[in-house]
């Protein structure tokens, strides 16, 4: 990997650097290549999970309810031997 030095940094820029890389909880080096990632679009935004968008509009099984729907299909794919005899 290359390595970049960026000389006199104005001051409020630096500032504003060391500042979200201490909120972020991360160096500021992670920072800055965080950063210029964003700004030329090289991040790609996290999936977006759509499971529970519509809950209110179809509800939800609890699990007692999930495992006796389980349970019937089970029972609906047992095969029996005298429904095949003629």
């Amino acid at each position: 990997m290359k390595s970049i030095t960026i000389h006199k940094l104005e001051p409020d820029l630096a500032d504003r650097i060391e500042k979200q890389a201490k909120r972020d909880g991360v160096s500021l080096n992670q920072t800055i290549k965080s950063i210029l990632r964003n700004a030329l679009g090289l991040n790609k935004p996290p999936p977006v999970d759509h499971s529970e968008d519509f809950l209110d509009l179809f509800g939800s099984w609890s699990e007692e309810e999930s495992a006796a729907v389980d349970a019937r299909i089970r029972e609906g794919r047992q095969i029996e031997p005298t429904d095949w005899q003629r």
